[in-house]
């Protein structure tokens, strides 16, 4: 064994790529030259560095101090070492604008149910039996990966279901850890702030499905991008497709939406089973089609995969319909996308008596993709009754500007919208407006328990804020 390897088993108490993670008795993983991320690990209680070979780093004589060749590019290869059971681990990795979160909490749950000891990565957290921790990125970086896996692989699980950003495949996060089985689930506008088009945005999707150790590459027939995905996919890979529209291996017949439920009969290479869910659109329909192929192309009987996700909760801040006696339907969920707030609200009207109204309370996130701002406003004018701009992650930008980007999206500025940026207020006020046969949205935040406006966070739920007027979750899909 390698003398550094050595001692960080023996003396640390972990390691890190970011400064600002460092708790004391940790390593620091320095992956540039930059002196002051350094300084700022060390002022954190790190107590040892991990640097290239190459570095013009140099460590005070206080602090320990190993040189590896090729840090960065063959960090997969030393975290190995270091966590010498974390490339056993096999992942269900899920990658798509919309619908990672869902698929791979209600796949966890779907598993667990069914005997496969498994456990959750994403933006709701880490979890699995007897262990949780948050999480501030979609996809961990590459470090805290392999101790996750390492963890859960000690901790006897069989699976782990992680959702899988387009930023982590960008930046190589998944290192050499073992994908078993990949989802694409669609694709459309999002963080061209970071990719600069959908053509490079595609392309870091796609890395997900031309990694050659994948066992079984699952794909939505339904989005246009996935013949471009297909193009990546290596010859021995096992591939599956599920859909709702174009002929697929996974479908289903007899789709019906009616009260705030949905049926239809499944057909898969499997066999056939009837399905009822707590639902009013196709996203949850394609989300369980993704869960069904994903468990049973596993072994797992298609019943007892069916019945489990009949039973699956809710993933929380996902379409979840909020209900109080004579009293507006709300319902909160994560949309902050045009195609998902577009989704979103075209579902929504299946929820509407003839004379109901569709209210939509939203914003957008500040230092983030501008871009799609006027783009959420047009849906908004377009699909909506009543629009109320409100807040979101404001950040460190104006949220009157944001929603005046927003709203140049419009046409015109209808009659119907206020822009009211305390959220609460927002909310209140769609809520005290809108009749008992209306219907509210609240999107953007979903599960989120914290508003970023200027730079300070303040504890705000909407889910919380909702219950706090009187409101109850129906709790299954």
């Amino acid at each position: 064994m390698e003398a550094w390897v050595e001692e960080l088993q023996q003396c640390a108490k972990g390691i890190t790529v970011n400064s600002q993670s460092v708790e004391p008795g940790m390593y620091f993983v320095a992956l540039t030259d930059n002196a002051q991320y350094m300084r700022d690990a060390i002022s954190r209680g790190a107590v040892g560095v991990l640097m290239d070979s190459d570095s013009s780093l140099t460590c005070p004589s206080s602090i320990r101090s190993h040189r590896l060749p090729r840090l960065k590019s063959a960090l997969p290869e030393y975290l190995s070492l270091l966590y010498p059971d974390a490339e056993k681990m096999p992942i269900y990795a899920i990658t798509g604008t919309c619908g990672k979160s869902s698929v791979s909490w209600i796949l966890q749950w779907v598993l667990q149910h069914c005997g496969v000891a498994s456990g959750y990565i994403g933006t709701l957290g880490i979890h699995w039996p007897d262990y949780q921790e948050s999480s501030p990125l979609t996809t961990p970086d590459v470090v805290t990966n392999y101790r996750l896996c390492q963890q859960a692989k000690q901790a006897g699980l069989q699976a782990l279901c992680m959702e899988v950003s387009s930023h982590a495949l960008a930046q190589h996060r998944l290192g050499d850890l073992k994908v078993h089985t990949a989802i694409f689930h669609n694709l459309s506008h999002e963080h061209l702030d970071y990719h600069g088009s959908m053509q490079v945005y595609a392309l870091a999707k796609r890395r997900l499905l031309a990694r050659s150790e994948v066992k079984t590459i699952l794909l939505n027939v339904d989005d246009p991008y996935t013949e471009f995905m297909r193009e990546a996919i290596h010859p021995h890979t096992h591939t599956i497709t599920y859909g709702i529209f174009a002929p697929a291996d996974l479908g289903i017949t007899g789709l019906h939406f009616e009260a705030g439920s949905i049926t239809g009969q499944v057909h898969t290479p499997w066999g056939q089973a009837p399905i009822r869910l707590v639902g009013f659109s196709e996203a949850t329909v394609y989300n369980v089609l993704a869960v069904i192929a994903a468990a049973c192309v596993q072994g797992l009987p298609l019943a007892a995969v069916c019945d489990a996700v009949q039973e699956a909760p809710m993933p929380p801040g996902r379409m979840v319909c909020y209900v109080r006696a004579q009293s507006p339907l709300a319902i909160v969920d994560y949309a902050h996308k045009p195609d998902a707030l577009a989704l979103l609200l075209r579902s929504a009207r299946r929820l509407l008596t003839p004379h109901g109204r569709l209210w939509c309370v939203f914003g957008c996130g500040g230092n983030r993709d501008v871009a799609k701002r006027p783009l959420m406003g047009k849906i908004a004018f377009e699909l909506s009754d009543r629009i109320v701009i409100t807040a979101d992650n404001a950040r460190d930008e104006d949220p009157a500007q944001i929603a005046a980007q927003i709203c140049a999206g419009m046409p015109y500025r209808p009659e119907h919208l206020v822009i009211e940026l305390d959220r609460a207020r927002a909310i209140a006020l769609a809520i005290e407006q809108a009749a008992p046969h209306d219907v509210v949205i609240v999107a953007g935040k979903g599960h989120e328990d914290m508003q970023v406006i200027r730079g300070q966070h303040h504890a705000f739920s909407d889910s919380h804020y909702l219950e706090g007027l009187g409101y109850a979750p129906k709790s299954h899909i």
